[in-house]
């Protein structure tokens, strides 16, 4: 049985004065939908006549539907274009034939399938295509992009969970990220032949995950978790200082340990620390050290809800971008009002501060999906923010 919900659709016009002479579209479309098995369950149902009722015999062999929800299959799609065009008058120059433009597409097919009360497989793939056309404001009138296509990025795994108190997690996944900067937020004025060699060796970041989880909750209000990792990270993308022009800082192979605690002393507040532990094999030689503390604390009461989040960190050994600093403090906070409770069409205003991890440990331990990486994503930041879903 095939079941469709609705796919949501958004458009957003970033909002610009009357004098600017370009404007950024941005199109973002999703659809989403499960196929859930239909098992039908033969069994022998009584045959009452009329004449008889008192007299009901086992005549018929009829079958009955259930909803077998252990195994659903969740494909998803995800399409988002940004177009920088221009709104100059009439007798200005006509820039259509270098008109900025970045588009990427991404498939996420998914199947989770129970083989038992205690044991899980979970087992899919990403594909994603991502593209930028005349990235640079003063290197235009050709058809170079920087881009990046991946059809086949796996990712499976196994949980057995003996009881609601503990559990055991194998987990393998691959992840890209490329340069999407196009129609978005820049410049990057390059000359053409600098332009040219920078796309030309630009590589998208690609990560290999291999990593076992173990959790155990001694009571409900509190749990522990340790997670073993390895895998590697190949041409991590950074950004020039106080700029938006990228390039491959380095790979290297990574093997560490994290440490987590979660405690949720009331219904309204709950904390958690996080340690986080790693060695990285450079590709170019060499050794090198990354570790973590952090600290979060989340608040909710009735439309109200806050989290703060705190770290203490090493020297990012890849990032030498304008974001990655000698390692020090990092400084996260959100706050959010509910503007609506309705369920079918919640409203909400947002005030975030954002700080990201530049450690090439924490980027391999996120889940995020693949995608483009924009120099706004990795750079700190004040964000007010307004949504509604329906």
């Amino acid at each position: 049985m095939m079941r469709l919900p609705p796919y949501c659709a958004a458009l957003a016009l970033l909002p610009v004065c009357q004098s600017a002479h370009a404007q950024d579209a941005i199109l973002d479309q999703s659809l989403r939908f499960t196929l859930k098995r239909e098992s039908r369950a033969w069994s022998l149902r009584p045959a009452v006549t009329l004449e008889a009722p008192s007299r009901a015999r086992m005549a018929r062999l009829s079958p009955v539907v259930t909803n077998d929800r252990v195994h659903a299959l969740n494909i998803t799609f995800q399409r988002q274009r940004h177009r920088l065009f221009r709104t100059a008058p009439a007798q200005s120059i006509d820039l259509r034939p270098f008109v900025s433009r970045s588009h990427s597409l991404l498939m996420t097919v998914e199947d989770r399938l129970s083989l038992s009360d205690t044991l899980a497989v979970t087992a899919g793939l990403q594909g994603v295509n991502a593209a930028n056309r005349n990235a640079n404001v003063t290197a235009t009138g050709g058809k170079e992009r920087i881009g990046a296509r991946d059809w086949l990025l796996p990712r499976i795994a196994i949980t057995f969970r003996p009881n609601t108190d503990a559990g055991l997690r194998l987990a393998y996944r691959e992840n890209m990220h490329s340069f999407g900067e196009t129609g978005r937020i820049g410049p990057m004025g390059l000359a053409h032949e600098t332009y040219r060699a920078m796309a030309q060796n630009l590589r998208p970041e690609t990560h290999r995950l291999l990593h076992l989880d173990a959790d155990w909750t001694p009571t409900a209000e509190a749990t522990l978790g340790i997670a073993a990792f390895q895998g590697r990270v190949r041409e991590r993308l950074s950004f020039v200082d106080h700029g938006y022009q990228p390039f491959n800082s380095g790979s290297a192979r990574l093997q560490g340990v994290r440490l987590t605690m979660h405690h949720r002393p009331s219904r309204h507040w709950r904390w958690s620390v996080h340690y986080m532990a790693a060695r990285l094999d450079l590709a170019r030689d060499g050794h090198a050290r990354e570790h973590s503390l952090a600290l979060e604390s989340c608040w909710s009461h009735g439309p109200w809800a806050a989290t703060i989040n705190g770290a203490l960190r090493s020297r990012p050994a890849l990032d030498a971008g304008s974001h990655a600093g000698n390692g020090g403090v990092r400084f996260e906070g959100a706050l959010r009002y509910n503007l609506s409770d309705s369920a079918s069409m919640p409203a909400y205003v947002s005030l975030s501060l954002s700080d990201p991890d530049p450690l090439a440990s924490a980027a391999l331990l996120r889940d995020q999906t693949a995608g483009p990486v924009h120099a706004a994503d990795r750079a700190r930041g004040i964000m007010l923010g307004v949504g509604l879903r329906w």
